[in-house]
C-alpha cells in the first residue's frame, strides 16, 4: 500500500516541468528541465530569418546542411576562454578579481582558479565571460 502507482509513461512524465507533481522525477531529470536552453540571436533581423527557415525546414523546403548553416550564421556562439584570455579581458575592462567574481557570482578564488587554467570557466559562467568579450562589462551590469 506505501507505493506510489504512477500512471504516466517516462515521456508524459519528462515533460512535465514545476508544476509540483515533480516528485516522481529522478534527480538528473531535474536538472535537465530547470537548464532549459534559451535561444540568443545576434540581432533581431537574424532572429526572424531563423524562424522563417526553421518554418521552411518544418515543411521540407530546406534540408538539414543549410539549416545548420543558418544555425551557425544567426545564433550566437559560444568557444572556450583559456585563463590568459580570461586575465586579459579582466584587465582590459580594467577592474580586479573581486569585482569580476561579483559580477559573474563567484568567489575570487574561482576567478584565480580560472585565470590560472586548473579550472574552465562553463555554463553560465563561460556565457557572461563571452558575452563580456563582445559587448563589454556594461552588458552585465
Amino acid at each position: 500500500m506505501g507505493s506510489r502507482i504512477n500512471f504516466l509513461s517516462p515521456a508524459s512524465r519528462s515533460k512535465r516541468k514545476f508544476c509540483g507533481m515533480t516528485r516522481s522525477l529522478k534527480p538528473d531529470m531535474l536538472s535537465r528541465l530547470s537548464m532549459a536552453k534559451k535561444t540568443t540571436y545576434r540581432s533581431r533581423q537574424l532572429a526572424a530569418l531563423h524562424g522563417a527557415a526553421s518554418a521552411l525546414h518544418k515543411v521540407g523546403a530546406l534540408d538539414k546542411t543549410t539549416m545548420r548553416e543558418i544555425d551557425t550564421l544567426c545564433l550566437t556562439g559560444i568557444e572556450p576562454l583559456s585563463g590568459r584570455k580570461i586575465q586579459a579581458l579582466r584587465k582590459r575592462e580594467g577592474i580586479s578579481q573581486a569585482v569580476l567574481a561579483r559580477c559573474l557570482n563567484l568567489t575570487t578564488g574561482q576567478i584565480s582558479q580560472l585565470e590560472r587554467g586548473a579550472k574552465y570557466a562553463r555554463g553560465a559562467t563561460l556565457k557572461l565571460l563571452c558575452l563580456i568579450e563582445r559587448k563589454g562589462l556594461e552588458a552585465v551590469l
